[in-house]
């Protein structure tokens, strides 16, 4: 984890613990659950946009490789956490679906490193208006 990283969540880490703390201390714990979704929501979101964020720089200094390790990583992360997926979905299909524009030189490199065309990775819908 990176510093800027760490420097976002553990603020909202330590308030999220002592949430946590005082809800296994009064008796009312229930009230305090909106509050503990939202502290976690932002933490979630924090690491998600550092993945992606970090993939496209790795895309802009042409690392392809590392940038494909880092989508990865976040979709990794968004189907293998606590939050519901239809919670997340749009993140979700923002990245399978190629939302982040990659460059054409992105598009091939993926191409040939899954050994298969553009056209099964990526679908093109034109915009009429």
């Amino acid at each position: 984890m990176s510093t800027t990283l760490q420097t976002k969540i553990n603020p909202l880490s330590k308030v999220l613990f002592k949430v946590q703390d005082y809800k296994n201390k009064t008796l009312k714990p229930n009230i305090l659950d909106p509050l503990e979704q939202k502290i976690t929501q932002e933490i979630h979101k924090i690491q998600v946009n550092s993945f992606i964020n970090e993939a496209k720089k790795a895309e802009f200094k042409g690392n392809i490789k590392k940038a494909l390790d880092k989508y990865y990583e976040a979709l990794y992360f968004l189907k293998t956490d606590k939050i519901d997926d239809a919670k997340q979905q749009e993140t979700i299909l923002a990245i399978e679906n190629g939302k982040y524009n990659p460059s054409l030189e992105l598009a091939f490199k993926m191409a040939l490193y899954f050994e298969t065309t553009i056209e099964k990775i990526f679908h093109y819908k034109e915009k009429r208006g």
